[in-house]
């Protein structure tokens, strides 16, 4: 991704550059081999964000965006997955990326992660999950904290967007490619 960010099977080889964030995967019967224009749109955001202190990552999936955040400087991830195919790949893929210690890998629900607060939050989902669960989503989120949300089309983006507002969250970033959405939002 940009000559910045390589996603990797365990098999392929590890980038020659030290600077380039090398995030390994074995997505098996998991989401986010890192191919998707949304994993890599919410990547490239991510990395050029200032880094959270502690952040959640809801539909994780092999971990992809966790990883990536980590290994961008983020100091804590908490990753949800209500499939347990996912939790149990992301759980491997961190012991790969050497970050199992900064980040704790949930099978359940945003309910789960009741009472806990973050400084980000990754959501690359779908815009209908997006718009029901995004009210869970901003209460969990500090004050000044960012949500990066993914897994829509450019045309699902005014209704996310003007849904988040009357959350009280604010537009920072919008980006798009072939058709599919990211945006970045500020409570």
């Amino acid at each position: 991704i940009d000559g910045k960010i390589v996603i990797r099977a365990p098999h392929h080889p590890a980038p020659a550059d030290p600077a380039t964030i090398d995030v390994v995967v074995t997505p098996k019967m998991s989401f986010g081999s890192g191919h998707h224009h949304t994993t890599r749109m919410m990547c490239r955001l991510i990395h050029a964000s200032a880094p959270a202190r502690r952040a959640l990552d809801v539909g994780c999936g092999t971990g992809v965006l966790s990883f990536v955040a980590l290994k961008s400087g983020v100091g804590y991830v908490d990753a949800i997955d209500i499939d347990p195919w996912s939790s149990e790949s992301a759980a491997r893929a961190a012991e790969l990326n050497g970050v199992a210690d900064r980040i704790k890998i949930i099978t359940g629900t945003v309910e789960a992660i009741e009472g806990e607060t973050y400084d980000a939050i990754y959501a690359n989902i779908n815009r209908n999950i997006l718009l029901a669960d995004m009210h869970h989503y901003v209460a969990r989120m500090n004050a000044g904290a960012s949500i990066f949300m993914s897994g829509f089309y450019d045309e699902d983006v005014p209704k996310l967007v003007a849904h988040a507002e009357t959350l009280c969250l604010t537009l920072v970033d919008v980006r798009s490619q072939d058709g599919w959405a990211c945006i970045k939002m500020q409570k």
